[in-house]
């Protein structure tokens, strides 16, 4: 089994193969990028809303953990990729928070041209998942990003 992915009946392991098949990536790189999508929404939702995305999809909560790990792994390895998203963090409001996204989703090993198919993608398996009181939130969250 893929790890992040778990039981493959599970709503989060059929969200994280649909996003593997349609952007042509590992599963792995699937769920790590999802994380840090899901790291982008936990400062973006009120956290009551964020809180029921994970209590509907229990395995978030895995891609979550994976994504704090990824990202400092990257720093330890990388200082520069660190302080790539300290900038992006540092431009404030949206603009600062959507480069801090793309840089994270570089540092996981998402190209140029997969994170400009990720968010969307990402954002419609949302609405396909959960329930429209949070699926709606969410996508739009990431698709003005």
């Amino acid at each position: 089994m893929v790890s992040g992915t778990g039981n493959a009946s599970s709503p989060g392991a059929q969200l994280i193969a649909q996003l593997a098949e349609r952007l042509g990536i590992p599963h792995d790189l699937a769920a790590a990028a999802a994380g840090v999508a899901l790291q982008f929404l936990s400062r973006q939702l009120e956290a009551g809303t964020f809180n029921e995305i994970l209590d509907h999809i229990p395995l978030a909560r895995t891609w979550l953990g994976q994504a704090v790990q990824g990202e400092q792994q990257a720093q330890a390895t990388n200082p520069l990729a660190g302080l790539l998203g300290q900038v992006a963090g540092s431009l404030g409001g949206n603009l600062g928070s959507t480069a801090q996204l793309l840089a994270q989703l570089n540092q996981v090993g998402l190209s140029p041209e997969t994170i400009g198919q990720f968010l969307p993608t990402f954002a419609g398996l949302l609405q396909q998942h959960l329930p429209p009181h949070l699926a709606e939130p969410a996508a739009q969250k990431l698709q003005t990003s």
